[in-house]
């Protein structure tokens, strides 16, 4: 046998049902818009300029900020932006999975990243409050999750074109997303895991 008929057999992607490649390429394609930009990249500060050693990162109002070189960057657009985007592939997938109807939403609705939450199963709503209740404590109670969620809801939307909003307030809490996506990433990966004994790769940025 070559090895390149060896490759075909033992390649587990090839396995899967249409289904379950459905899933896994939904989610290489939400983790690949998660990882675009990282949250330690979204602000970078010079470093020397502010006394600080280079390659340092800090948290600053749940936003971590990284101290390096000599200009100043900000991604905070795209990566807000790449988040959300995320999130919104994240949870289709899991509507996917549970073979949720799309057409029961209007247009716009399939971009609510709430509305989409609002449909997942009950399972995942008792480990998203399990999680961030380890998390943050008792301040993260099913209200105020939700109202989080209900919160990023259009960011996608509003963030694309955020140059047409300069005269708006613009207030997105980046921690609270970026947190939110990261779960979303480990409970869809360990999904396909359960599901489909299928490992998507962890070390894909």
């Amino acid at each position: 046998m070559n090895s390149d008929n060896k490759d075909k057999i033992d390649d587990p992607y090839k396995k899967l049902d249409p289904k379950g490649k459905k899933l896994v390429e939904m989610y290489i394609t939400a983790r690949q818009f998660k990882n675009a930009i990282l949250e330690e990249e979204m602000i970078i500060l010079p470093a020397q300029q502010n006394n600080i050693k280079d390659n340092t990162v800090i948290e600053w109002g749940g936003t971590k900020v990284s101290f390096r070189g000599d200009k100043m960057i900000s991604r905070i657009y795209p990566f807000i932006v790449n988040k959300s985007f995320a999130c919104e592939v994240y949870l289709k997938l899991l509507l996917v999975d549970i073979d949720f109807n799309f057409n029961t939403l209007k247009n716009y609705e399939l971009h609510n990243l709430f509305k989409l939450y609002k449909n997942t199963d009950d399972y995942l709503k008792t480990v998203l409050f399990s999680f961030f209740y380890k998390k943050y404590g008792e301040q993260a109670n099913k209200q105020f999750i939700e109202k989080e969620i209900s919160n990023i809801s259009n960011v996608f939307k509003d963030w694309r074109y955020i140059y047409e909003r300069v005269n708006e307030e613009n207030i997105v809490n980046s921690g609270f997303l970026s947190t939110f996506c990261g779960f979303l990433d480990r409970y869809a990966q360990q999904l396909i895991k359960s599901k489909y004994d299928y490992n998507v790769d962890e070390n894909m940025r």
